[in-house]
């Protein structure tokens, strides 16, 4: 898989592909690199977000519909979406794979039958 001699490597994507990669397999036990370019765009935004909203004392409440918020709204959307999807997935198949998914829907199953 290697790249020609002269060829540039953009570092900074490569690293958040194997970091995403990664984090993906330790906690859901999948890949997640169909989704690099949507989850890169919603980790930038979010992190924007919230730099601006800490360092501004203007900076406008999440539900007036600026640009900014339709944004922000936009990408949780997706994100929240990707994992609701991996949630009901995991749940329908009844799957357990021992990653973090699994000891979050345990503790969340134990905490539903204690109360």
């Amino acid at each position: 898989m290697g790249t020609p001699c002269g060829d540039t490597i953009d570092i900074a994507a490569e690293m958040m592909l194997l970091a995403l990669e990664v984090i993906s397999q330790t906690m859901f036990s999948t890949s997640m690199t169909q989704h690099i370019e949507r989850i890169s765009h919603a980790l930038r935004v979010s992190i924007k977000y919230a730099f601006d909203s800490f360092s501004n004392p203007l900076f406008l409440p999440l539900w007036v519909p600026t640009a900014r918020n339709r944004e922000f709204h936009s990408v949780m959307q997706f994100m929240d979406g990707l994992m609701y999807g991996l949630l009901a997935e995991r749940r329908h198949s009844g799957a357990h794979r021992g990653d973090l998914l699994d000891l979050l829907l345990q503790l969340a199953t134990k905490r539903l039958v204690r109360d």
